[in-house]
């Protein structure tokens, strides 16, 4: 990696994903008996983002399964603290894996079943909410037929952990792997999203709704999340909605403000939720639990086994 074309104005998450995608490259071309990449390696080069921003690299090999430590690297004076590659074993035949860009990758699916059953719950579901979206190519304005879609992929996908748990039986916690496979969204359209909706259903659990159409003014506008039930919609800033330059920028604050005051002149609430706020997801939590109560009298929490899972890893 030519660390000279960064300068002190490049984007900390350009500067990263550079980084994620030249340790991909060196752990490839420095192991011959690398089959393909996994896990969070193979999230990175489908084109998605994992939750865990810098992750260590994961790939199938034939052999020689011991962890080796990547070394630290140090850009624009940021130190990038070290990683390890870190080997596992083989789910399909060598022949079924994907190129891209001259790498070998495990399929989409897999990658799928890797993460519901290796990772913490969040992470796990800000992959697979992304391949499922992937997969099924989602779009809010064939809502439901993207969502017939979706219950086929997660079919598929579960007939593919129950093979894999009979050919792989220590590999992983499967009948988790099955509470999140079948909790995973495919409406959700970024990682930021795909992480925000574990912590809503854990409050609202099946209430809750994404790409909610709300009709307005001769058109349709879809909020990311609702509760319609009590009239709530829930929104989350990503930066790639607000443009790429201060004029945009503005444009697009106009332009949501506009249209949450449209939204609210219909009898809705709105919360939005940023960047930052997914980064303490037990405040997250009790911030909509706390507005929740206090704003409709007959809210109560509903018990789920996500929301168990959530609270047995401590997320909230």
């Amino acid at each position: 990696m030519n660390i000279e074309s960064f300068s002190a104005e490049t984007p900390r998450w350009q500067i990263r994903y550079a980084l994620n995608l030249a340790r991909i490259v060196g752990v490839y071309r420095t192991r011959k008996n690398l089959q393909y990449f996994t896990h969070e390696s193979a999230v990175l080069l489908h084109g998605l983002s994992p939750w865990n921003v810098e992750p260590s690299v994961y790939a199938a090999t034939n052999s020689n399964r011991h962890k080796t430590t990547l070394p630290k690297v140090t850009i624009n004076t940021e130190v990038f603290e070290p990683r390890e590659f870190r080997p596992t074993f083989s789910l399909q035949r060598s022949d079924e894996y994907l190129t891209i860009d001259n790498l070998p990758v495990e399929s989409l699916e897999n990658t799928a079943i890797r993460m519901v059953i290796s990772r913490p719950a969040v992470d796990a579901l800000v992959a697979v909410s992304q391949i499922l979206h992937r997969l099924t190519r989602f779009s809010h304005f064939q809502w439901q037929y993207s969502r017939s879609l979706e219950k086929q992929v997660k079919q598929s996908l579960l007939v593919r952990l129950d093979k894999i748990q009979k050919e792989h039986p220590k590999l992983g916690n499967y009948d988790r792997g099955r509470v999140l496979i079948n909790v995973a969204d495919a409406a959700c359209e970024s990682a930021g999203e795909a992480a925000l909706q574990p912590i809503l259903y854990a409050v609202f659990s099946d209430a809750l709704v994404s790409q909610y159409k709300i009709h307005m003014n001769g058109h349709d506008y879809f909020a990311d999340f609702a509760v319609p039930e009590v009239h709530l919609i829930i929104e989350f800033d990503g930066v790639g909605k607000m443009g790429t330059n201060e004029q945009e920028f503005n444009d697009a604050l106009h332009a949501q403000l506009n249209r949450q005051n449209a939204i609210e002149s219909l009898g809705y609430s709105f919360i939005r939720v940023k960047w930052n706020d997914l980064l303490n997801p037990t405040d997250l939590y009790n911030r909509f639990v706390r507005y929740s109560m206090k704003k409709y009298s007959d809210f109560h929490l509903r018990n789920s086994t996500l929301k168990s899972l959530l609270e047995s890893e401590a997320v909230i």
